[in-house]
């Protein structure tokens, strides 16, 4: 196992994270890599990997009962592949979103009013389609498909 030399060098333009997932990186292991997140094609970070749900189609998310009409609910997305916002804007009309803020991947909030919110920086995000309405982030949330099946919500 070969040292590694401390360095003096700035780190301007890189995040407290960055700088520590280097560490890690160097230290630990290369898989440890997986845990600081990945770069989407569109810039945008994308947490534990691909946006994608990570299931099966049919597999239940969530009872319709329980995602409130008008706001959501946060769920495990199959597979440990971390969270969804499931989004109800009607009694039948469910969306679904990964829940990492596209700017350093904080689990955002449930809607208010229309607004997705990240509780950390304020980034804020369209409930109906995902769309960036206002950052720090730079991208939009990532829609995963989802339907309801009864009375339950669904991976389509």
């Amino acid at each position: 196992m070969t040292a590694v030399e401390p360095t003096t060098e700035p780190t301007e333009g890189k995040s407290r994270r960055d700088v520590l997932c280097g560490l890690m990186v160097a230290l630990l292991a290369p898989g440890a890599l997986v845990a600081c997140g990945e770069s989407s094609p569109s810039g945008g970070s994308t947490p534990g990997g691909s946006g994608g749900s990570g299931g099966a189609p049919g597999t239940k998310l969530a009872a319709l009962t329980d995602v409130p009409q008008g706001s959501g609910l946060v769920v495990d997305q199959p597979g440990g592949g971390g969270k969804l916002l499931l989004v109800r804007s009607s009694e039948t009309d469910v969306k679904a979103f990964n829940a990492a803020c596209t700017h350093q991947g904080t689990t955002v909030d449930p809607p208010k009013n229309g607004t997705i919110t990240c509780p950390n920086h304020g980034s804020q995000y369209d409930a109906a389609t995902g769309a960036l309405k206002k950052g720090p982030a730079t991208t939009g949330l990532n829609a995963v498909a989802v339907k309801v099946d009864g009375s339950n919500v669904v991976l389509a």
